[in-house]
């Protein structure tokens, strides 16, 4: 699954760069992500490298703590009310960015 979604995702950034329809593009790619952590990945396409920006899909409660300026008390009381979306990977707790987004959307005035 992840060669299909790179592969779809080569063809789409080909045809912005070239200007082709997607379907049309021949050049082929590779992402490589090594780093744990990374800020972005780099696509390689016909040996050039492209850097793309990665987004978090999740991150972990003191990261949550400092990208929304909320307590990490309450961060807990939030999770444990069901405001703040969790995955559970071992022992770790892992808070969604997108929850996290709902949840300061919700709160605008």
């Amino acid at each position: 699954m992840l060669n299909h979604l790179v592969g779809l995702l080569v063809r789409v950034f080909n045809a912005q760069v070239t200007g082709a329809k997607p379907l049309q593009v021949q050049t082929m790619g590779f992402v490589d992500v090594t780093k744990r952590g990374a800020k972005s990945a780099t696509l390689w396409v016909g040996g050039v490298p492209y850097k793309l920006p990665l987004k978090p899909l999740t991150v972990r409660i003191p990261v949550a703590v400092q990208l929304t300026g909320i307590g990490r008390s309450k961060i807990y009381e939030l999770i444990k009310a069901g405001k703040i979306d969790t995955v559970k990977v071992g022992a770790s707790t892992l808070i969604t960015v997108a929850s996290l987004r709902r949840l300061v959307e919700k709160q605008k005035r």
